[in-house]
């Protein structure tokens, strides 16, 4: 969506009890992407008939890093980030909750210009290449085929945004939820592919941390499941993402050793969502010539306490 000044590209959008169309993205100056990092994000809101009804453009220094001072914590720049959920609140007001990643192609231009100096650099090259690429193949999070001849294209999925507009779409609040890094590999045919098309790919695949966000029973507010899987120790959150409150976040850790009786590790580790507020924690453990496959879930209650 451009209008004259700058370029808006939607990421998520909702239909409210109104019938409106609200929808959230991030935003570009000037009439093309120049940069991979954005200007900002922006949040409109349209009528059923396709009328305007609110356009807020917010920068990342002057609007949303200006909000989130407020709790002490900033962001570094310019940023990219991918929009996972809109909903609405019980004053009236929207919640959209995010996640912010950056791509580093650093690496990349290193290792293929040490391999056209020859010799030696040549064999650096190529060592770093195999490190990247049994380090991807372990972590089991790339995109394509992991070679030992290129290097990748690597995407960080790092913290959480939440922000709170009310009713009229301007904003409230925002909060950062910082959390360890998840890093993908992103290899051929997939390395340049670029922008919300790669983030929501990567998605698509589970790589990001964000799960879901669920109603506990019995509570009016929702909270946010995220599968930190990369993490140290690998855990699920269960995070408090009520406006004006503290977000707290409650780890469920991620037990791989004893889930097989043989011994063995799952392959899969994940959660979706359960009856009545709960959350349903499964490993799946593929089947070979000597063991059968296994499907292991567990039920977990839900509070925001």
């Amino acid at each position: 969506m451009y209008d004259k000044d700058y370029l808006a590209i939607p990421n998520q959008l909702i239909a409210d009890k109104e019938g409106n169309i609200v929808i959230a993205g991030e935003y570009y100056e000037g009439e093309r992407i120049k940069s991979d990092n954005s200007d900002g994000v922006f949040f409109k809101k349209l009528s059923a008939s396709g009328d305007v009804l609110t356009y807020n453009l917010l920068s990342w220094k002057k609007g949303i890093q200006k909000q989130l001072a407020k709790t002490k914590l900033k962001l570094t720049g310019k940023n990219k980030v991918y929009f996972h959920n809109i909903s609405l609140t019980d004053d009236g007001g929207y919640q959209v909750i995010a996640e912010t990643f950056a791509t580093s192609v650093g690496r990349k231009l290193l290792t293929s210009g040490l391999a056209m100096l020859g010799g030696d650099y040549e064999a650096i090259a190529e060592s770093a290449n195999q490190a990247t690429c049994l380090a991807a193949r372990s972590s089991g999070r790339y995109l394509g085929e992991p070679t030992e001849k290129e290097a990748p294209v690597t995407i960080s999925a790092q913290d959480f945004l939440i922000f709170h507009f009310d009713a009229e779409g301007q904003l409230e609040e925002v909060t950062k939820i910082e959390k360890e890094y998840t890093k993908i590999f992103i290899y051929d045919p997939y390395m340049y592919v670029g922008g919300l098309k790669l983030a929501r790919m990567i998605n698509e695949f589970g790589f990001m941390d964000y799960a879901f966000c669920i109603r506990p029973e019995g509570s009016e507010q929702a909270v946010l499941i995220a599968n930190c899987a990369n993490a140290s120790p690998k855990h699920f959150a269960i995070i408090n993402i009520t406006k004006g409150e503290e977000k707290k976040v409650r780890k469920i850790p991620i037990f791989e050793i004893g889930v097989n009786d043989d011994g063995r590790k799952p392959e899969m580790v994940g959660v979706v969502p359960g009856a009545r507020g709960s959350m349903v924690i499964y490993y799946l453990s593929k089947g070979d010539k000597d063991n059968l496959g296994a499907l292991h879930m567990y039920k977990e209650t839900i509070n925001n306490e």
